[in-house]
């Protein structure tokens, strides 16, 4: 089963789907979706962004997110929600985005400085 995250279908407008994707990269966007269900995270996101996902109910359900919380753009933010899910996001050339799971030999690189925010490091310089 295919499920769609928003009310626009981007293949039925694709000239929309591309705008949308345009004006989302350049602009952030509050972010206040809990941890918990992947599948209700990204209703979450669909509602604040106004933008869909397409992904496979097989692939997203019973999968759980850490949520993400504060100031970022749409894609940034969709892919803090995809930390440690094995799912990645792949956006055409018309702005869809859609959720396909991870390949065996690819390795998750969606947690960025952005998403992770500063982690102190402590230590002692030797001579």
């Amino acid at each position: 089963m295919i499920a769609l995250g928003a009310t626009a279908l981007t293949s039925v407008m694709p000239s929309l789907a591309a705008a949308q994707a345009a004006q989302s990269a350049r602009t952030t966007q509050r972010f206040d979706i809990r941890a918990g269900g992947l599948l209700e995270a990204l209703q979450s996101w669909s509602k604040t962004t106004g933008r869909q996902i397409v992904y496979r109910m097989e692939d997203v359900g019973g999968k759980q997110t850490s949520g993400i919380r504060g100031e970022y753009s749409s894609m940034l933010a969709l892919q803090g929600l995809l930390l440690g899910t094995g799912l990645k996001t792949v956006t055409t050339e018309d702005g869809a985005v859609a959720l396909r799971p991870l390949a065996s030999d690819e390795i998750d690189t969606s947690a960025t400085p952005d998403i992770l925010g500063s982690v102190p490091v402590e230590g002692e310089m030797t001579p």
